[in-house]
Formats: structure tokens, sequence, C-alpha cells
């Protein structure tokens, strides 16, 4: 293919483009029968736009670059002719296409369906940016000035101490205040070109891209050099041309970088997404570090190591042999100055001083001296190997490579489908199938679907338990808390205070006697009780209403159980093996308790003890004074003991519920595995079976053909 006219180019690669669409009709029919893992989709989704690639007759070269990397430059040099303005204020770029041609330039406007698109892309950012709730989109039939009122209004009092949203506004105003002005495509002056790719412009937010036509270039006829506005341009809808070009329409790359400004950010990340999307596209990239003979000996050496780094980090495949080390003004500068060619009146001509950086004498540069500087100084020189290799490239190999990718790729999708269609004809094409065969086979359709929505059901439960919200994770709540609390107190206060002192005295002295108070009040006041009442009420009821009983309800109200596997689900999902879980929980959190209950005597003694000490100074101290004291100060440690212990009891509970949904998510699925063809008898009453069974035989007339188009030898392989 490589020594073929373009029309032999064209031929093959529409050949291909042809293989293409015929696999995607195919598979649109049958892709609902294929159950293909969602990653194999979205390979297969993203190959749709080698079709319209393919039967592009031009083949497009994408140049992208970090902010100020003179992307403009190397083109003219390229070009051999200062024909495009530069620009170094990116915000001030727009898509512009270069052809060979006798042509003026022409400007294109953004048609009416654009115009809504541009707005709502600028609404989408600021609705990014400010988390805005319901922000006003518009439609093609609505008024732009009433919608863009109202999103002034509901930002109006946002803050925006670096005025972006100011700006964006004043953009989003410009457009709508040129809404129902009319537009069409007309050429220019090529001194004109300036005016419309910078802020010189007032119509600037209108236009959609330039044409610019340059004639006796050395590109094949059907290559087109496109000057892409990168990422970090104000208008969005530039942006979105940008990353649908580069993902969709680019045949390969020019990619200028300073030495000290690399790609990074947006730009980086596209480079990855396009990479990612179609393996191997990079490797027909040019790499250019453009504005060599500015950097100095560090700065190149520091470009080459982070440009490195950067491409080993993102495992890019660059040649060796297509990165480049140029100065492209001083290129073209020599160049024109060699073939007599530069005004120096011109904006080109304003900067022939800049050749001193690469080595040039001061004063006027005559073409000899010109002609010397492209062979010997290096970054000029290597401008011209990059010129010359890209030409090499687009003459020769460029389509090839481009071809090549394109049948890898189609290779590779047939490899990823043919197999799942095969799977699928030899299962339904049986010699000597009946109806009957047909209707069992309906059936066991049905009995993997009921299946396979169960289990969905099974683990979208479970799943909320890992990562709902953060009320499910803490059981022992603020009111819970409250509550123990509230009854602690009230339990307290009903003890009757004579007949405890009464215990308190049997047998035991008296400087002793408030020590015991916890255990003996523990038996009336049952706190270990009341605990582990709470905790099995709060994690139980949960795990049995919220997620037992809400599963059962989920799984019985989808279809309807066989009595066995209903049996089944309510052992697993049963009080019992629930409420076990949930004392072993709290045996192991009340040993705790059982440890306060124990230590806590000798805080009981020092309370009593201080507060005797002001009792004995106002010579007011009785017994039953001391032993109201001293339950005062068990009942505010108590409180504390509860209160500090509350993480706790939400961090195990926690962990018992999860661990408890997660038993349920190993072991129901089993069962209804197990209990699948329980289901048969409902799905045989429930059928329409004469439906079912034409749509079961279309089904396998699509799936036949389907087989038939991708595996026919040399058909589409």
């Amino acid at each position: 293919m490589t020594n073929l006219p373009p029309k032999g180019r064209q031929q093959m690669a529409h050949s291909l483009a042809e293989q293409f669409r015929t696999f995607y009709e195919v598979f649109d029919r049958i892709q609902d029968w294929l159950d293909l893992p969602e990653g194999q989709l979205r390979f297969i989704q993203r190959r749709r736009s080698l079709i319209e690639r393919l039967e592009k007759p031009e083949f497009a070269i994408a140049f992208l670059g970090s902010f100020n990397a003179g992307k403009s430059t190397v083109i003219n040099a390229l070009i051999g002719k200062d024909i495009l303005p530069e620009h170094n204020k990116a915000l001030t770029a727009i898509p512009t296409y270069i052809r060979k041609g006798e042509s003026k330039p022409v400007v294109h406007y953004l048609s009416p369906e654009e115009r809504v698109e541009l707005y709502n892309l600028w609404v989408r950012e600021i609705e990014h940016k400010l988390l805005l709730k319901n922000a006003p989109y518009l439609d093609a039939q609505e008024d732009p000035k009433i919608k863009f009122a109202e999103l002034k209004r509901m930002v109006q009092d946002i803050h925006d101490p670096e005025n972006t949203l100011k700006n964006e506004l004043q953009q989003m105003g410009k457009l709508v205040g040129k809404w129902g002005e009319k537009y069409q495509a007309h050429t220019i002056g090529q001194e004109e070109l300036t005016n419309y790719v910078t802020v010189k412009n007032p119509d600037i937010i209108l236009i959609s891209r330039v044409e610019v036509f340059v004639p006796d270039i050395d590109l094949p006829d059907d290559m087109v050099l496109v000057d892409l506005p990168g990422l970090n341009v104000a208008n969005p809808l530039h942006k979105k041309i940008t990353r649908d070009f580069v993902e969709g329409q680019a045949n390969s790359f020019v990619i200028c970088m300073k030495p000290d400004h690399l790609l990074e950010g947006e730009e980086i990340n596209l480079l990855q997404e396009v990479y990612q999307k179609i393996p191997g596209i990079l490797e027909g990239a040019f790499w250019v570090f453009n504005k060599w003979e500015l950097a100095d000996e560090q700065q190149r050496r520091q470009g080459e190591e982070t440009f490195a780094e950067k491409m080993n980090l993102h495992e890019f495949s660059v040649m060796k042999d297509r990165q480049f080390k140029v100065s492209a003004l001083n290129y073209l500068l020599a160049n024109c100055i060699a073939n007599n060619t530069l005004d120096p009146n011109s904006n080109l001509g304003k900067h022939a001083d800049n050749l001193v950086k690469s080595g040039a004498p001061k004063g006027q540069v005559n073409a000899e001296t010109a002609k010397r500087l492209l062979i010997e100084t290096p970054e000029i020189a290597n401008f011209g190997a990059f010129k010359r290799a890209l030409q090499a490239y687009l003459e020769e190999t460029a389509r090839q490579e481009f071809f090549n990718r394109s049948l890898r790729e189609w290779k590779q999708l047939l490899q990823t489908v043919l197999p799942a269609v095969e799977r699928l004809y030899q299962r339904y094409h049986k010699e000597g199938e009946t109806e009957q065969d047909m209707i069992l086979d309906l059936v066991v359709e049905e009995l993997d679907k009921i299946e396979k929505m169960l289990k969905q059901q099974i683990k979208d439960a479970v799943k909320e338990i890992r990562t709902g919200d953060g009320d499910k994770k803490n059981c022992w709540t603020k009111s819970v808390q409250e509550d123990v609390e509230k009854e602690i107190r009230r339990r307290i206060q009903n003890l009757d205070r004579k007949e405890l002192e009464n215990r308190l005295k049997k047998g035991l002295d008296h400087d002793t006697l408030i020590t015991r108070i916890p255990h003996v009040v523990e038996g009336q006041l049952r706190i270990a009780s009341l605990l582990r009442e709470k905790l099995r009420s709060q994690i139980g009821d949960f795990i049995l209403l919220d997620f037992a009983q809400g599963l059962l309800e989920t799984l019985g109200g989808s279809i309807e159980m066989p009595a066995e596997l209903n049996d089944e689900l309510n052992r697993v999902l049963n009080q019992r093996s629930i409420y076990s879980r949930v004392e072993g929980l709290a045996d192991a959190l009340l040993f705790d308790y059982g440890t306060f209950v124990d230590n806590i005597g000798a805080l009981i003694l020092k309370g009593a003890h201080e507060t005797g000490k002001q009792a004995d100074s106002a010579g007011k101290k009785s017994e039953p004074d001391e032993i109201s004291n001293t339950l005062s100060v068990y009942e505010s440690e108590l409180i504390q003991f509860v209160s500090g212990i509350a993480p706790k009891i939400n961090a195990y509970a926690y962990r018992t519920i999860k661990n408890f949904a997660e038993s349920v998510e190993m072991e129901l699925p089993v069962l209804i595995e197990q209990h699948k063809n329980a289901f048969k008898a409902g799905i045989r009453q429930r059928a329409n079976f004469d439906e079912g069974l034409q749509q079961e035989k279309e089904k396998r007339e699509a799936i036949a053909r389907a087989y038939e188009a991708l595996a026919a030898p040399g058909v589409l392989q």
C-alpha cells in the first residue's frame, strides 16, 4: 500500500471502513445477548470513529502544544512562509486548518446548533466550578437573554476573588449579545488573518474555525495540518473541538513544547486518554522541543530528564528518531533570508535579531550566512531534519501506519466479539431441535435472568451496608445515649436508701461501707441488662428490620419464591441467628463494664471522702447523706463510662452488621443457585410461549446471520 497513489490508498481504506460498518451493524443487533464485560463494551464502542476516519479523503495531522510553545511558528516554518500569525496568548487561539491550494482563507462561524452548544458548555463549566443546582440550560427554541439573566442572578452573590466567574459571564454576554446576528462563511485576505484569530476581531466569539490554503507546499494533496487551540482556552467549545478532534479525527500528531514548559495538566491527560483508547497512535507522533536556542545547558538537560520521566510515567511509546530540539523561528528566518524572501518590515522581519541567539553575527545576516546557519547550527539544522522526516512520513508511511493501526484494531474487535457470537450460535443452533426444545431453552434463560436478578439484589443490599450514610454506621446515637442516661438516673433515684443502708451495714466495718455500693446496687439497678437490651435492640433491630427483613421483602417482591427456597432464606436471615451474633458482641463490650464495677470503688471512696470533709467542716455529716453522695458519684462515673464506650460500641456494632451482611452475601447466592430449578413451575404458568417462541426465532436468526457475517472466510478477515 505504501507505493499506491492516493486514490488506491483511499480505496483500501474505504474497503476497511466497510468492514467496520458491517461489523457494527451486526454488533448492534446482537449486543444485548452477548453479555460482554463493561470494559470490552467500551473498547468496542470507541472504535466506531475509525469508520469516519478511514472514509475521510483527508489525512489530518494535529498540532498540539504547551502554552507559548510556538505551534504557529512551527507550522509556518514547515510551510516556509509567514502565514499563521503568532499568538502568545493561548486564550485567543481558534482551530486553524492548513491545506494545499490556491484559495483565500475562509472564516467559518458557529451554526445555530453550535451557539446553543457553546452556551450550555459555559453553563456546565460555571455549574461545575460553583456547584450550582438547576443551572439554566438552554433549548434551541428559548430566548438566551432570559436564561442568561437567570444565570447571572444565581451567581451574583457568589464570592469570586479572582474574577474567574466575571470573565466567564463577560464572554457569555458577548455570545448572547450577538445571538440574532447572521454570519456566513466568507473569504478574507491573507493579511486579515490576524484579525480573525485574535481578540482584535469583535466577533471572535462566534468563529468556529478558519481554513488557510497555501500553494506549492511540500505536502501530499490529501494531507491537512490542524493548529488546535489546546485545552487552556477561554472558549469551552474550542476546548471541546480540540478533545473531539484529537480523540476522533487526528491521524497523527506533532506535539510542541518548550524546554522549560513541557506538557502538563489537561494536555498530557488528554494524550493519556487517547493513548489508552487507541494504543500505538503516539508511535506516529513527532515530539518537537521548540525555542531550544533560548535555553541554557542546565535548562536543556533538565528539560530532557523531565520529558523522559513523564513519558515513562505515562508509558508513552516515543520513538527516538521522532524527537527534535529545534528553533522554528530561526529556521524560518534563515530559510527566508537564504531564499531572499524575507521582508525586513514584516512581522517576521522584525524578529531577525533572534538569529543572534543561534550564533549568527550581529547586524544583518546575508544569504550565505543564512545557508551556513541552516547546515551548521544544531537547533536550526534539527528543524530541517524534522521537516524532512515529517514530509517523508506523510508521503511514505503515514497512511500505511494508520491503515495498519486500523487493521490491528479491526482484528482485535473481531477477536473480542467473534468467540461470544460463536458460543451463542453453538448454543442455539442444534440439529433436530423442536419447539419444545426451544421452550425449554426459554425457561432456562428465564431461570438465568431470575438468578442474576436475585443475586444482584443481594449485592446491592450488602453494598448499601458498606457504603451507606454515617447514621447507619452509628447505631449508638446521641438519642440512645440520652435515653440510657435518663434511665440510669431514674433507677438510681428510685433506690430505697434505707434498705441500701441496712444491707451495707450487715457485718461490715463502717469505714468500708461505701466501697460496696456498686456491687450491692448492681443487682437492683441491672445496668448490665440495660446496656445489653439497648445493644440488642439497636443492632438486632437494625439488621432484622433494615437489612434482613428489607432484603427478604425485596427478593420476594420481585418474584414469587418457591416454598423451599423461601424457608432457606428465612433460616439464614432469622432472628435467632442474628441475635446470637448480638449477644456475642454484648458479652465482649460489657466485659469492660465488669471491670468498671470492680474498679469504681476507689473512685467512690475518694469522692465520698472529699464530700465528707466538706460536710464535717459544715458540721453536717450523716450516713444517709454519705450514701446519697456516694450514689451521686456512682451515677456520674457510670454515665461517663457509658458515654466513653459509645465509639467502641459503634465500631464493633458496624463490624458485626457488616460481617453478617457479608456472610449473607456468600450464603444466599449459593442457595438461589441450588434451588433455581424450583422456579420452573411458576415460569411455565406465567410465560406466553407463543410470543416468546416468535421472539426466540427472530433472535436465533439474527445470531445466525451475525455468525455467518463475522466468521465467513475471506469476507471480513
